[in-house]
């Protein structure tokens, strides 16, 4: 009897941790999840913040983000998923080329950049690690059966039926053609960026870049 007390207690106590380490887990889930509004402000070099203006998490070289945030965006895939089924409906086949990146993994590829092109041309078609989109688990970037991250993606049949229907999913061409000095990077047609779908069906009918839309 003794032994099946003991047993007994042993079992609650193990259940009682189990409940408290679920619990735990899905704090830090929700935390993780959850986006902190935070007042508009420029980061300085060595400072970043998750900005959100307007409902609109802005990364770019100016605003960043810190090195610790990022994920997939279930939203934003799904959405990407429905993009892409319709497309192959309407006898498009587009694929996924990058999606989410860590920063550490930015961190990569930008100095592989830098290391091919010196630090000026590199700044040019790369992010620094904390300012790459990618990093937000909102921007995708797509290819087709040519032209793959090359700006003759959107001469071909998939990145026109891309440029004419993402916002219908709530995406924008991030980096449009003729707004490198505002966006401060080289046309990308290939590049996606989820915003919502009124946003993006805004951003689309005006012909302006996110930060236009912004006012930043």
């Amino acid at each position: 009897n003794d032994l099946q007390v003991a047993t007994s207690k042993e079992q609650l106590e193990w259940e009682r941790l189990n409940k408290l380490q679920e619990e735990e887990l899905k704090k830090l889930e929700e935390e993780k999840l959850k986006v902190e509004l935070k007042p508009v402000t420029t980061p300085s070099s060595n400072t970043c913040s998750n900005t959100i203006i307007n409902g609109i998490l802005l990364v770019n070289k100016k605003y960043c983000l810190t090195s610790n945030y990022g994920g997939v965006n279930a939203t934003a895939k799904k959405n990407l998923d429905n993009l892409i089924a319709n497309a192959k409906s309407d006898g498009i086949n587009l694929k996924i080329i990058s999606g989410y990146r860590s920063y550490a993994y930015q961190k990569t590829v930008y100095d592989g950049w830098v290391k091919s092109l010196g630090e000026k041309e590199a700044d040019k078609v790369s992010a620094k690690p904390g300012h790459s989109e990618h990093q937000t688990g909102l921007a995708y970037d797509l290819g087709g059966k040519s032209c793959d991250l090359s700006t003759c993606f959107g001469d071909t049949k998939e990145g026109k039926w891309v440029a004419s229907n993402a916002h219908k999913y709530g995406f924008i061409i991030r980096y449009p053609n003729g707004k490198t000095s505002i966006t401060g990077y080289s046309y990308e047609p290939w590049h996606l960026r989820y915003v919502g779908i009124e946003h993006a069906k805004s951003i689309y009918e005006q012909k302006i870049s996110l930060e236009e839309y912004l006012g930043v």
